[in-house]
Protein backbone atom coordinates (compact mmCIF):
# COMPACT_ATOMS: atom_id res chain seq x y z
CA UNK A 1 0.00 0.00 0.00
CA UNK A 2 1.19 3.54 -0.78
CA UNK A 3 2.90 5.21 2.24
CA UNK A 4 0.73 8.33 1.79
CA UNK A 5 -2.43 6.23 2.02
CA UNK A 6 -1.11 4.49 5.17
CA UNK A 7 -0.30 7.88 6.70
CA UNK A 8 -3.82 9.15 6.01
CA UNK A 9 -5.34 5.99 7.47
CA UNK A 10 -3.33 6.04 10.70
CA UNK A 11 -4.12 9.75 11.07
CA UNK A 12 -7.82 8.98 10.77
CA UNK A 13 -7.56 6.18 13.33
CA UNK A 14 -5.66 8.45 15.73
CA UNK A 15 -8.28 11.20 15.52
CA UNK A 16 -11.03 8.63 15.96
CA UNK A 17 -9.28 7.61 19.18
CA UNK A 18 -9.14 11.22 20.32
CA UNK A 19 -12.85 11.67 19.61
CA UNK A 20 -13.72 8.59 21.66
CA UNK A 21 -11.53 9.72 24.56
CA UNK A 22 -13.20 13.15 24.61
CA UNK A 23 -16.55 11.35 24.86
CA UNK A 24 -15.28 9.19 27.73
CA UNK A 25 -15.30 6.00 25.66
CA UNK A 26 -12.03 4.44 26.78
CA UNK A 27 -12.49 1.02 25.16
CA UNK A 28 -13.08 2.31 21.62
CA UNK A 29 -10.32 4.91 22.11
CA UNK A 30 -7.79 2.19 22.95
CA UNK A 31 -8.98 0.17 19.94
CA UNK A 32 -8.40 3.05 17.51
CA UNK A 33 -5.08 4.07 19.11
CA UNK A 34 -3.86 0.48 18.88
CA UNK A 35 -4.81 0.26 15.20
CA UNK A 36 -3.03 3.56 14.55
CA UNK A 37 0.03 2.42 16.52
CA UNK A 38 0.20 -0.77 14.46
CA UNK A 39 0.65 1.53 11.47
CA UNK A 40 3.59 3.24 13.24
CA UNK A 41 1.70 6.29 14.46
CA UNK A 42 3.97 7.23 17.35
CA UNK A 43 1.55 9.76 18.86
CA UNK A 44 -0.92 6.90 19.27
CA UNK A 45 1.85 4.91 20.97
CA UNK A 46 2.31 7.74 23.47
CA UNK A 47 -1.43 7.91 24.10
CA UNK A 48 -1.46 4.18 24.82
CA UNK A 49 1.54 4.54 27.11
CA UNK A 50 -0.16 7.26 29.15
CA UNK A 51 -3.43 5.33 29.22
CA UNK A 52 -1.88 2.12 30.54
CA UNK A 53 0.22 4.09 33.03
CA UNK A 54 -2.96 5.69 34.39
CA UNK A 55 -4.42 2.20 34.88
CA UNK A 56 -1.33 0.94 36.70
CA UNK A 57 -0.44 -1.42 33.84
CA UNK A 58 3.20 -0.44 33.69
CA UNK A 59 4.49 -3.26 31.49
CA UNK A 60 2.03 -2.31 28.77
CA UNK A 61 2.89 1.37 29.24
CA UNK A 62 6.60 0.60 28.98
CA UNK A 63 6.03 -1.36 25.77
CA UNK A 64 4.30 1.57 24.08
CA UNK A 65 6.70 4.24 25.34
CA UNK A 66 9.73 2.26 24.16
CA UNK A 67 7.98 1.51 20.86
CA UNK A 68 7.53 5.24 20.31
CA UNK A 69 11.22 5.80 21.12
CA UNK A 70 12.38 3.16 18.65
CA UNK A 71 10.13 4.67 16.00
CA UNK A 72 11.71 8.11 16.43
CA UNK A 73 9.35 10.04 18.71
CA UNK A 74 11.67 11.99 21.00
CA UNK A 75 8.82 12.95 23.36
CA UNK A 76 8.76 9.35 24.55
CA UNK A 77 12.01 9.75 26.52
CA UNK A 78 10.48 12.25 28.95
CA UNK A 79 7.19 10.39 29.32
CA UNK A 80 8.97 7.13 30.03
CA UNK A 81 11.21 8.83 32.60
CA UNK A 82 8.19 10.52 34.17
CA UNK A 83 6.50 7.15 34.66
CA UNK A 84 9.47 5.86 36.64
CA UNK A 85 9.61 9.13 38.56
CA UNK A 86 5.94 9.00 39.60
CA UNK A 87 5.57 5.31 40.41
CA UNK A 88 7.53 2.94 42.67
CA UNK A 89 7.76 0.23 39.99
CA UNK A 90 11.41 -0.63 40.58
CA UNK A 91 14.11 -0.15 43.20
CA UNK A 92 15.01 3.44 44.02
CA UNK A 93 18.40 3.01 42.39
CA UNK A 94 16.92 1.60 39.18
CA UNK A 95 14.30 4.33 39.08
CA UNK A 96 16.96 7.02 39.52
CA UNK A 97 19.09 5.51 36.75
CA UNK A 98 16.19 5.33 34.31
CA UNK A 99 14.80 8.77 35.11
CA UNK A 100 18.13 10.57 34.73
CA UNK A 101 19.23 8.55 31.69
CA UNK A 102 16.05 9.05 29.68
CA UNK A 103 15.64 12.71 30.61
CA UNK A 104 19.21 13.31 29.45
CA UNK A 105 18.43 11.46 26.23
CA UNK A 106 15.35 13.64 25.80
CA UNK A 107 17.39 16.80 26.31
CA UNK A 108 19.94 15.60 23.77
CA UNK A 109 17.02 15.24 21.37
CA UNK A 110 15.98 18.86 22.19
CA UNK A 111 12.69 17.80 23.76
CA UNK A 112 11.33 20.65 25.89
CA UNK A 113 9.37 18.37 28.23
CA UNK A 114 12.62 16.65 29.15
CA UNK A 115 14.17 20.02 30.04
CA UNK A 116 11.11 20.96 32.10
CA UNK A 117 11.05 17.67 34.03
CA UNK A 118 14.79 17.73 34.70
CA UNK A 119 14.47 21.23 36.14
CA UNK A 120 11.61 19.94 38.32
CA UNK A 121 13.88 17.24 39.73
CA UNK A 122 16.41 19.83 40.87
CA UNK A 123 13.61 22.03 42.25
CA UNK A 124 12.08 19.21 44.30
CA UNK A 125 15.30 17.38 45.19
CA UNK A 126 13.93 14.21 43.61
CA UNK A 127 16.73 11.73 42.73
CA UNK A 128 19.17 14.69 42.81
CA UNK A 129 20.17 17.37 45.31
CA UNK A 130 18.21 20.62 45.14
CA UNK A 131 20.22 23.06 43.06
CA UNK A 132 18.84 26.43 41.94
CA UNK A 133 21.85 27.09 39.75
CA UNK A 134 21.15 23.88 37.82
CA UNK A 135 17.48 24.80 37.51
CA UNK A 136 18.37 28.19 36.02
CA UNK A 137 20.90 26.60 33.66
CA UNK A 138 18.52 23.88 32.44
CA UNK A 139 15.60 26.27 31.90
CA UNK A 140 17.77 28.67 29.89
CA UNK A 141 18.79 25.81 27.62
CA UNK A 142 15.21 24.61 27.27
CA UNK A 143 13.86 27.93 25.93
CA UNK A 144 16.05 27.55 22.84
CA UNK A 145 13.68 24.92 21.44
CA UNK A 146 10.00 24.66 20.54
CA UNK A 147 7.76 21.99 22.00
CA UNK A 148 5.41 20.90 24.76
CA UNK A 149 5.75 22.56 28.18
CA UNK A 150 7.72 25.49 26.74
CA UNK A 151 5.24 27.82 28.45
CA UNK A 152 5.95 26.11 31.78
CA UNK A 153 9.69 26.47 31.18
CA UNK A 154 9.31 30.22 30.62
CA UNK A 155 7.09 30.47 33.70
CA UNK A 156 9.61 28.68 35.92
CA UNK A 157 12.40 30.83 34.50
CA UNK A 158 10.31 33.86 35.43
CA UNK A 159 10.11 32.54 38.99
CA UNK A 160 13.91 32.28 39.03
CA UNK A 161 14.24 35.92 38.04
CA UNK A 162 11.49 37.01 40.44
CA UNK A 163 13.04 35.37 43.52
CA UNK A 164 16.71 35.22 42.55
CA UNK A 165 16.97 31.44 42.14
CA UNK A 166 20.31 30.83 40.45
CA UNK A 167 20.52 34.47 39.32
CA UNK A 168 20.08 38.06 40.46
CA UNK A 169 16.53 39.25 41.09
CA UNK A 170 15.29 40.96 37.93
CA UNK A 171 11.61 41.93 37.85
CA UNK A 172 11.70 43.11 34.24
CA UNK A 173 13.08 39.76 33.03
CA UNK A 174 10.57 37.92 35.21
CA UNK A 175 7.69 39.84 33.64
CA UNK A 176 9.13 39.22 30.18
CA UNK A 177 9.27 35.48 30.89
CA UNK A 178 5.70 35.42 32.19
CA UNK A 179 4.51 37.19 29.04
CA UNK A 180 6.29 34.60 26.90
CA UNK A 181 4.77 31.85 29.02
CA UNK A 182 1.34 33.34 28.28
CA UNK A 183 2.11 33.35 24.55
CA UNK A 184 2.76 29.63 24.84
CA UNK A 185 -0.57 29.02 26.58
CA UNK A 186 0.64 28.68 30.18
CA UNK A 187 -2.10 29.69 32.62
CA UNK A 188 0.37 30.15 35.49
CA UNK A 189 2.02 32.92 33.44
CA UNK A 190 -1.20 34.94 33.72
CA UNK A 191 -1.32 34.25 37.45
CA UNK A 192 2.26 35.35 38.12
CA UNK A 193 1.94 38.40 35.89
CA UNK A 194 -1.25 39.30 37.75
CA UNK A 195 0.70 39.20 41.01
CA UNK A 196 3.11 41.80 39.62
CA UNK A 197 0.24 44.11 38.67
CA UNK A 198 -1.35 43.53 42.08
CA UNK A 199 1.78 44.61 43.96
CA UNK A 200 3.32 47.03 41.48
CA UNK A 201 6.91 46.75 40.27
CA UNK A 202 9.82 48.86 39.02
CA UNK A 203 8.31 51.99 40.58
CA UNK A 204 4.84 51.42 39.13
CA UNK A 205 1.72 51.68 41.27
CA UNK A 206 -0.44 48.59 41.73
CA UNK A 207 -2.95 48.10 38.91
CA UNK A 208 -5.79 46.00 40.31
CA UNK A 209 -7.78 46.06 37.08
CA UNK A 210 -4.90 44.47 35.17
CA UNK A 211 -4.31 42.03 38.02
CA UNK A 212 -7.98 40.99 37.91
CA UNK A 213 -7.86 40.64 34.12
CA UNK A 214 -4.83 38.34 34.27
CA UNK A 215 -6.29 36.22 37.08
CA UNK A 216 -9.54 35.86 35.17
CA UNK A 217 -7.69 34.76 32.03
CA UNK A 218 -5.83 32.19 34.13
CA UNK A 219 -9.18 30.89 35.38
CA UNK A 220 -10.49 30.57 31.83
CA UNK A 221 -7.49 28.32 31.19
CA UNK A 222 -8.59 26.22 34.20
CA UNK A 223 -5.78 27.27 36.52
CA UNK A 224 -6.78 25.87 39.90
CA UNK A 225 -5.37 28.84 41.86
CA UNK A 226 -6.95 31.62 39.80
CA UNK A 227 -10.27 31.97 41.66
CA UNK A 228 -8.45 32.06 45.00
CA UNK A 229 -6.25 34.90 43.75
CA UNK A 230 -9.33 36.83 42.59
CA UNK A 231 -11.02 36.45 45.99
CA UNK A 232 -7.86 37.69 47.75
CA UNK A 233 -7.70 40.65 45.36
CA UNK A 234 -11.35 41.54 45.99
CA UNK A 235 -10.69 41.59 49.74
CA UNK A 236 -7.73 43.95 49.66
CA UNK A 237 -8.53 46.98 51.82
CA UNK A 238 -6.98 49.21 49.18
CA UNK A 239 -9.18 47.76 46.41
CA UNK A 240 -12.35 49.84 46.17
CA UNK A 241 -14.16 47.60 43.67
CA UNK A 242 -15.29 44.96 46.19
CA UNK A 243 -18.60 43.37 45.22
CA UNK A 244 -20.03 40.74 47.54
CA UNK A 245 -21.96 38.97 44.75
CA UNK A 246 -18.83 38.77 42.62
CA UNK A 247 -16.90 37.43 45.61
CA UNK A 248 -19.49 34.69 46.15
CA UNK A 249 -19.19 33.64 42.51
CA UNK A 250 -15.42 33.28 42.73
CA UNK A 251 -15.56 31.62 46.14
CA UNK A 252 -17.69 28.90 44.52
CA UNK A 253 -15.25 28.65 41.60
CA UNK A 254 -12.42 28.29 44.10
CA UNK A 255 -14.23 25.54 45.99
CA UNK A 256 -14.77 23.69 42.70
CA UNK A 257 -10.98 23.91 42.22
CA UNK A 258 -10.34 22.56 45.76
CA UNK A 259 -9.01 25.85 47.11
CA UNK A 260 -8.65 25.51 50.87
CA UNK A 261 -8.61 29.30 51.18
CA UNK A 262 -12.01 29.57 49.45
CA UNK A 263 -13.53 26.83 51.61
CA UNK A 264 -12.45 28.60 54.79
CA UNK A 265 -13.41 32.06 53.55
CA UNK A 266 -16.88 30.76 52.63
CA UNK A 267 -17.22 29.24 56.11
CA UNK A 268 -16.21 32.58 57.63
CA UNK A 269 -18.85 34.43 55.60
CA UNK A 270 -21.51 31.92 56.73
CA UNK A 271 -20.46 32.15 60.37
CA UNK A 272 -20.46 35.96 60.35
CA UNK A 273 -23.34 36.51 57.93
CA UNK A 274 -21.05 38.80 55.94
CA UNK A 275 -20.63 39.55 52.25
CA UNK A 276 -23.60 38.16 50.30
CA UNK A 277 -24.12 35.31 52.80
CA UNK A 278 -26.78 35.03 55.48
CA UNK A 279 -25.57 33.76 58.83
CA UNK A 280 -25.94 29.97 58.83
CA UNK A 281 -23.86 27.85 61.19
CA UNK A 282 -25.24 24.59 59.78
CA UNK A 283 -24.07 25.53 56.28
CA UNK A 284 -20.72 26.69 57.68
CA UNK A 285 -20.31 23.33 59.42
CA UNK A 286 -21.16 21.46 56.19
CA UNK A 287 -18.67 23.61 54.29
CA UNK A 288 -15.90 22.84 56.78
CA UNK A 289 -16.72 19.12 56.85
CA UNK A 290 -16.55 19.06 53.05
CA UNK A 291 -13.17 20.79 53.31
CA UNK A 292 -11.91 18.01 55.60
CA UNK A 293 -13.08 15.32 53.18
CA UNK A 294 -11.10 16.89 50.33
CA UNK A 295 -7.80 16.13 52.11
CA UNK A 296 -6.40 19.54 51.22
CA UNK A 297 -2.91 20.09 52.62
CA UNK A 298 -2.80 22.54 55.50
CA UNK A 299 -0.42 25.39 54.68
CA UNK A 300 0.59 27.99 57.25
CA UNK A 301 -1.88 30.39 55.64
CA UNK A 302 -4.72 27.87 56.02
CA UNK A 303 -3.76 27.18 59.63
CA UNK A 304 -4.06 30.91 60.39
CA UNK A 305 -7.45 31.05 58.66
CA UNK A 306 -8.65 28.02 60.59
CA UNK A 307 -7.53 29.39 63.94
CA UNK A 308 -9.36 32.64 63.18
CA UNK A 309 -12.56 30.68 62.51
CA UNK A 310 -12.20 28.94 65.87
CA UNK A 311 -12.36 32.32 67.61
CA UNK A 312 -15.70 33.01 65.88
CA UNK A 313 -17.51 29.90 67.13
CA UNK A 314 -16.98 28.91 70.77
CA UNK A 315 -19.23 25.84 70.72
CA UNK A 316 -17.03 22.68 71.14
CA UNK A 317 -19.75 20.53 69.51
CA UNK A 318 -19.43 22.58 66.33
CA UNK A 319 -15.75 21.66 66.01
CA UNK A 320 -15.79 18.08 67.29
CA UNK A 321 -16.23 16.21 63.98
CA UNK A 322 -14.23 18.81 62.04
CA UNK A 323 -11.20 18.45 64.33
CA UNK A 324 -11.52 14.68 64.24
CA UNK A 325 -11.45 14.62 60.44
CA UNK A 326 -8.58 17.06 60.22
CA UNK A 327 -6.40 15.03 62.57
CA UNK A 328 -7.44 11.73 61.00
CA UNK A 329 -6.48 13.05 57.59
CA UNK A 330 -3.22 14.41 59.01
CA UNK A 331 -4.09 17.89 57.72
CA UNK A 332 -2.60 19.44 60.82
CA UNK A 333 0.82 17.80 60.47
Amino acid sequence: MDKKVIKQEDGYLFEAGNDCLREGKEGPAVFFYTKAAEKQNTEAMLKLGRFYESKGKFKEAEFWFTSAMFNGNDKAYALYADMYCDHAIASDEERKEKVLHFLNEGMKAKDTTAYFLMACLYKEGNFVEKDYNKIFEILNKGIKYEGDNLGSIYCDLGVCYEYGYGCEVNDLKAVECYKKAIEKGCSRGYLNLGNYFKCGYEGQEPDYAKAFDNYHKAMLLKDELAAEHIVKLLNLKTFDAYNCDVEELYLQKGIEADSGYCYLMTAKRLIEGSGSFDKNLDEAHRCLMDFTYRKIKFTEELKEQFEELKTLVNDPDFWKDIDKNLKGGQHLC
